[in-house]
């Protein structure tokens, strides 16, 4: 069987890079919140900008994960 591509999921992947982002809630509707060493707002959403042929999905996944550990 023939993997689905990123055309026949409805998306393409850019050739530049997309920000993306994950919003991620638990059973009591909080929101999880990552806490960077950068910038002026320190807590935001785990998300980033995408490396070379990633799509924002991917980026979203890989994202959290380096920034959370959850996957």
């Amino acid at each position: 069987m023939e993997p689905i591509s990123s055309i026949q999921r409805g998306y393409e992947m850019s050739k530049k890079p997309v920000g993306a982002a994950a919003v991620i809630m638990d059973s009591e509707g909080r929101i999880l919140l990552v806490k960077h060493n950068y910038g002026k707002y320190n807590w935001e959403i785990p998300g980033g900008l995408s490396e070379l042929n990633e799509s924002a999905e991917e980026t979203a996944k890989r994202e959290v994960l380096e920034e959370t550990g959850l996957e």
